[in-house]
């Protein structure tokens, strides 16, 4: 049986969570040195793509010129979890206009 005191630690000792580290392996955005603590992998997945969508809300001609436009996410001793992935696909006949001219692209984010 636990005494009032060993209770009260216990009570008191939190789990610590994991820490989460976002990074664009192009260095697109300054690298995230302190991190964010979140409960599980599913919240750092959930963070990620609110993250990513917030990247590009206000620059979307970044994904238009790169393709692409990714984020890893780490934990605190640098392994990759995992990666969310924004891209563009055009269709083959976009891409055959694109490459006839370029201005309606330019004209858009102008």
């Amino acid at each position: 049986m636990f005494s009032r005191l060993a209770e009260a630690t216990l009570i008191r000792c939190e789990i610590k969570m994991p820490r989460y580290f976002f990074n664009c392996p192009d260095d697109a955005l300054p690298h995230d040195k302190e991190g964010v603590e979140l409960r599980d992998l599913a919240k750092a997945k959930a963070e990620a793509i609110v993250f990513v969508g917030e990247s590009l809300k206000d620059k979307p001609q970044d994904l238009c010129r790169h393709a692409s436009f990714q984020v890893d996410v780490t934990d605190d001793k640098g392994l990759i979890l995992f990666s969310v992935v924004a891209i563009t696909v055009d269709a083959p006949v976009i891409e055959i206009e694109h490459l006839a001219s370029e201005a309606p692209l330019q004209r858009a984010f102008n």
